[in-house]
Formats: C-alpha cells, sequence, structure tokens
C-alpha cells in the first residue's frame, strides 16, 4: 500500500498513532524503487522425467512419392555419369 502523507496544519496535535503512520511510512521506503532487471542466472539442473505420454496415431507408410524416387533415379544417374 502507498504511504499517504499527513497534512498537516498548524497547531495540529502530534499523536502516537501520527508518528507510527510516519515511521512506518520510513520503513516501507528503505528497500527504494525498483531497479532494472538483472541478468538471467543459469539453467537450473533438470528436473525429473514426465509420465509416458499416449501413444499418437500411426503414421504413414514412410514411402516417398513418385516425384521424389524419380529425384533420387536423377541424382544417381549423374553421379555414375560424372566417373
Amino acid at each position: 500500500m502507498a504511504y499517504e502523507p499527513t497534512k498537516w496544519n498548524t497547531g495540529d496535535d502530534i499523536t502516537a498513532e501520527k508518528l507510527n503512520k510516519i515511521e512506518q511510512g520510513i520503513q516501507n521506503e528503505q528497500e527504494g524503487p525498483q531497479g532494472e532487471p538483472g541478468n538471467d542466472g543459469s539453467d537450473g539442473s533438470r528436473g525429473p522425467r514426465g509420465p509416458q505420454g499416449e501413444r499418437g496415431p500411426a503414421g504413414s507408410d514412410g514411402f516417398g512419392t513418385e516425384e521424389q524416387y524419380n529425384d533420387i533415379i536423377s541424382r544417381l544417374e549423374a553421379l555414375e555419369g560424372s566417373e
């Protein structure tokens, strides 16, 4: 909570409550304003392994497309012809 200064007028009584409010405001401000953020620290140690996840759906058959196959054959033929 931000400190709200007391508006003093001539003749106001100085009470323990008002003095304690001043003291508390001073104590709360001992840290000063927020500074600039510092540099990131080093990474901590690795945490424990988590539980096994659910199995995902089956993947494709792993065969390339006809275009990919033809590209591979062209490369092989080019390599064989360069000797």
